[in-house]
Parts: structure tokens; C-alpha cells; sequence
């Protein structure tokens, strides 16, 4: 294993007896390293002393994704069907989890989705569904290597008298 193509190779494992010819040949155990790209050669030595190599690549991801949540404004008040703005991205891959509760109460998903968005429009919630109150609204997401992200926003929703309301100019 090697971090650098140029650098020393580093011995992870090694046999003398006969492999397996298909299935899994060695196990990396990556809690050790720091996440980044690795170099992984595979050195092989027949009876007669003939070797054959391979080299492939390997990402080691330990960090999680990154999540924001732009519009609405945390702390703002929603009504209608409301349009959540934002940031979803892992270099891995991501699947993400919209979901809101009363606080302290049980997650109900808005939506899901697989892979990332980048300041854009990444779901809706007609907010006409539940009753006026103080909701938690949380964004969380997993990538393929289970590191997991979460971001908490608090919002008032207000259908009552209808939305969008106009606001009162003439003092009426």
C-alpha cells in the first residue's frame, strides 16, 4: 500500500499458501490510515519464481457529507408548500433524508434522494399537512462508506388565514 506512487511501498499482508481463485484475497483494515487515495499492488509469485503485479486505486473515505440548508432561513416563518435550497455533497456519493417533528417528537420524512445538489432546490413540504406550530426540519445523509452527517433547523408554520399573506402597508 502506498499514498504515493513514487514513495516506498508499505507490506499489509502477505501468504505462502495457496490463494483462493475467486473471492476475497486480504481484508485492509483502514482504521489506521487517514482517509485520502491509496495505491494497493498486488504481487504474485508463481512455483518457477515468475511474479506478475497489479495496481489499482483506493479511496478511503472517513469523513462525512456536507449538508446546508439555505432557504428557508432557519427561524423563518413557512406556510403552503414550502421549497428547501441547499447543499448535499460527498465525494462518494450520498443519499439524504428531508424530515420534520415537533420538538421532541418522532422524525416524519418529506423526502429522500440519492446523490448530491449543490445551491439548488432539493425538495418541497406542503406544510398544509400538519397544524400551525413550531416544527424541527432535519437534513441528514449517509455515503457509501456509512459516514454519516445531520443539520437541525427550526421553523413556525402558519397556514392560518391563508399563503403567502401580504403584508399590511396602510396600516388596515
Amino acid at each position: 500500500v502506498n499514498a504515493d506512487f513514487e514513495e516506498p511501498w508499505t507490506l499489509v499482508g502477505s501468504f505462502s499458501t495457496p490463494l483462493p481463485t475467486i473471492g476475497t484475497l486480504y481484508t485492509w483494515d483502514v482504521s489506521l490510515v487517514d482517509g485520502g487515495t491509496y495505491y494497493v499492488r498486488v504481487v504474485s509469485e508463481n512455483d518457477c519464481g515468475l511474479t506478475s503485479s497489479a495496481i489499482t486505486t483506493i479511496r478511503v473515505d472517513k469523513s462525512g457529507p456536507s449538508l446546508a440548508i439555505s432557504e428557508p432561513v432557519t427561524g423563518s416563518e413557512i406556510c403552503g408548500t414550502t421549497t428547501f435550497s441547499g447543499t448535499v455533497t460527498d465525494g462518494c456519493g450520498v443519499e439524504w433524508f428531508l424530515e420534520y417533528r415537533v420538538p421532541g417528537g418522532p422524525w416524519a420524512l418529506i423526502a429522500v434522494g440519492g446523490g448530491g445538489v449543490v445551491n439548488c432546490d432539493f425538495a418541497t413540504w406542503d406544510t398544509r399537512t400538519v397544524p400551525d406550530g413550531t416544527y424541527e426540519v432535519r437534513l441528514r445523509a449517509t455515503d457509501p462508506c456509512d459516514n454519516q452527517n445531520a443539520i437541525v433547523r427550526t421553523y413556525s408554520v402558519f397556514n392560518a388565514g391563508g399563503c403567502p399573506r401580504e403584508a399590511d402597508l396602510n396600516g388596515d
